[in-house]
């Protein structure tokens, strides 16, 4: 069975609950990330949200996987001072295995963006035998540097969230994969930096 986890909120009510910690914004350089789920499944919704917080001169983040319709991004891009920008698998065939879609939106969105000169921080999940083969990390950082982005933070695999698919009715896909290891989130960075990029494990906004 299905279990509803969360509340349905207006704007009004979102942008309520952000203004009651914007002293800690202030004290600590901060801001809000709008993550999910996917904050672009519903634009309408985060644009308005961005809008509320830029009249309030709060920093904003958008952490995506990047599958959003052109258009959204383009709207939300300028709107939000930082996009947060997962990057599982350049290969289109690895990536519809891997997430049971493609991958060439979101190439796009990432590039879109670089063209745009957003600020953005490409994310890499490392996960063990899918994508941490040597080659794929320097192609990988390859691209990114070639489209003008600088920095990539490596987001080591874990397990946190695989107790919320039984909630949701659905097997946990990563199952049997592997924790990364402290040699393999090093070699990771180290091809990425020889890129050219700015690499570390984790990596704060």
């Amino acid at each position: 069975a299905r279990t509803q986890v969360g509340s349905v909120m207006t704007e009004s009510r979102v942008l309520e609950e952000i203004t009651q910690d914007t002293i800690f914004f202030d004290q600590s350089g901060g801001g809000v990330t709008f993550s999910g789920g996917e904050p672009l499944m519903q634009p309408e919704f985060l644009v308005a949200l961005l809008d509320g917080c830029r009249a309030l001169r709060i920093h904003t983040a958008v952490d995506t996987c990047g599958a959003a319709l052109p258009q959204a991004l383009a709207r939300v891009a300028d709107r939000a001072d930082l996009f947060l920008f997962d990057l599982k698998h350049l290969d289109d065939a690895r990536h519809r295995r891997v997430t049971g879609s493609s991958n060439v939106q979101i190439l796009d969105n990432l590039q879109a963006l670089a063209a745009r000169k957003a600020n953005v921080i490409v994310r890499f999940p490392l996960i063990p035998e899918i994508n941490d083969d040597a080659d794929h990390i320097e192609r990988l950082g390859r691209y990114v540097r070639s489209i003008g982005l600088s920095r990539i933070d490596v987001l080591p695999y874990h397990r946190a969230g695989s107790g919320k698919y039984p909630a949701i009715g659905r097997d946990y896909p990563l199952a049997g994969a592997e924790l990364p290891s402290g040699a393999d989130r090093s070699r990771a960075v180290r091809i990425l930096t020889d890129c050219g990029l700015q690499a570390a494990v984790g990596g704060k906004p």
